[in-house]
């Protein structure tokens, strides 16, 4: 049994939110890239990677909330997105520890397996298919954003 999420209404704004969400990836991107002092690129780094963690355990959290609000769920489905919905913040955390470049570049994978758990998850879970063309937008901006910058500082 599959849930059904009827988003179409609010589409338009989640497509706003979730572009403006990609400003804080693009502006500390570029301020690890190209602030000419160390120390303010070292705190656009830090604040990248926070961002990063934040937006992820953000990524989780949803499927937290899907599996308590949404009626038809299949028990291993529910089961499943609970379990899940904890593991991005828990990843994101400990990436946060890593040195350098390893750290942006491990951020940047982390969205990627985010993003197949979402796409593999779409129809189950009634989503849709416009939902995961911004999904997909939104994972390039932020794997880009994170990526660039983790690429050069190893």
């Amino acid at each position: 049994m599959t849930a059904s999420i009827d988003l179409q209404d609010q589409m338009p704004l989640i497509r706003l939110l979730g572009l403006g969400g990609l400003l804080p990836f693009f502006g500390l991107a570029a301020g690890v890239l190209l602030l000419p002092q160390s120390d303010w690129r070292s705190l656009a780094f830090v604040g990248l990677s926070a961002y990063a963690v934040a937006i992820l355990s953000f990524l989780g959290a949803i499927h937290w909330g899907l599996a308590m609000a949404s009626g038809g769920l299949t028990q291993p489905l529910r089961s499943r997105l609970l379990a899940y919905g904890v593991l991005p913040a828990l990843v994101g955390c400990g990436l946060f520890f890593l040195p350098g470049g390893a750290r942006l570049i491990g951020l940047a994978l982390a969205f990627l397996v985010a993003y197949w758990f979402d796409r593999s998850h779409r129809e189950a879970l009634g989503l849709p298919s416009e939902w995961l063309r911004l999904r997909t937008q939104l994972t390039l901006g932020a794997v880009v954003a994170l990526g660039v910058p983790g690429l050069l500082a190893i």
